[in-house]
């Protein structure tokens, strides 16, 4: 199908599309606005689409997440809960890394932009710069989501916040905790409605997997968010944080097990689409 023609199908089909998901959330009355946006930003979009070097890559480093998720419980149930924490950080940096390589953000000679151990960097570059919502904010003159996108970029250097960040208590990690389940929540209902409205309108609908490939990043990057300050307070004694301040108080091992199992989640639904894309 050419490009104005699948644009021109897309343009005559979206109206449907938007006041489903109106009539879906009508506590939300900006999201219609926001999803007409959203079509009119990613039709002409070309799809991302990882190379082999690229793909392998990002299994592998979904695979060593996996290894370290093993490691940090071995730790936990030794009572190890500065190294346990490491662990969990180094899970979550590996598995958005793989995430936003199967997806295509980065290409081979782009590889090098990943080797950092601040997780959310790598997320926000995928998310901010190579995904299109910053367009998405600046189209919309949407001054909230403009801020947002600006204070997220200069928290990640500020120790002040990382420092608040890595002794979140368990009601604050539980607060982030809740977010993911009501985002996913929601991607579900919206998953729906928009199947509904692409089959009354004669369009095929968007398989579950495709439309996965699309939420898993943000649960990602709340877990990256929350975790990644302990790469470095879980290894030195003479930091700002030091290991003796992990003990099972700390909200980052109260609720530990809890954060394991999104990421595990995650990283097996990443897997598991990408190997079946692949046959």
């Amino acid at each position: 199908m050419k490009n104005d023609e699948r644009n021109g199908k897309i343009s005559k089909v979206k109206p449907s599309i938007v006041k489903s998901i109106s009539d879906a959330f009508p506590q939300n009355p900006s999201l219609p606005e926001s999803i007409s946006a959203i079509y009119d930003l990613f039709a002409k979009k070309s799809i991302l689409k990882a190379d082999l070097k690229a793909h392998e890559l990002g299994i592998e480093f979904l695979n060593e997440a996996s290894r370290d998720i093993r490691s940090c419980k071995i730790l936990r149930a030794k009572k190890q809960y500065a190294h346990s924490a490491y662990h969990l950080q180094q899970a979550a940096e590996k598995a958005i890394k793989g995430y936003v390589i199967l997806e295509g953000f980065y290409k081979s000679n782009e590889l090098k932009d990943l080797m950092t151990h601040e997780s959310p960097i790598v997320a926000l570059k995928a998310l901010f710069h190579k995904t299109g919502v910053i367009n998405l904010a600046n189209k919309l003159a949407d001054p909230t989501m403009i801020t947002q996108i600006k204070t997220a970029e200069a928290a990640i250097g500020n120790e002040v916040v990382q420092l608040e960040i890595a002794r979140f208590n368990q009601s604050q990690i539980r607060g982030y905790l809740s977010e993911i389940k009501q985002y996913q929540k929601t991607a579900d209902s919206i998953e729906k409605n928009l199947n509904d409205a692409l089959i009354k309108s004669g369009f095929k609908p968007i398989t579950h997997a495709d439309f996965k490939r699309t939420t898993s990043l943000t649960p990602l990057i709340i877990i990256s968010m929350i975790t990644f300050p302990h790469w470095v307070y879980t290894r030195y004694p003479d930091g700002k944080m030091t290991p003796r301040e992990y003990t099972r108080n700390l909200g980052i091992i109260r609720d530990m097990g809890k954060i394991l199992n999104v990421l595990e989640r995650e990283i097996s639904n990443i897997i598991d689409i990408n190997t079946k894309l692949k046959k």
